[in-house]
């Protein structure tokens, strides 16, 4: 998964945290002629629990998605 944006926040770099990553998911869901979108958006706050472990186990879940 690619990463549209970085966000570095004054507050973050502050407390040490140099290129936390933030990222969204947008799931389609189709019902009849209906079509609903709904945007989860993640930041990396802690490096113990990186952006790229999430992706990575959110695409062994769901291989099918697209990047």
């Amino acid at each position: 998964m690619n990463f549209a944006y970085r966000f570095n926040d004054a507050e973050l770099r502050s407390k040490g945290m140099y290129g936390s990553k933030i990222f969204a998911l947008v799931a389609r869901k189709q019902r009849f002629w209906l079509h609903d979108n709904v945007v989860y958006v993640f930041c990396e706050i802690d490096h113990n629990h990186s952006a790229i472990q999430l992706v990575r186990f959110i695409h062994s879940i769901f291989p099918g998605l697209r990047d």
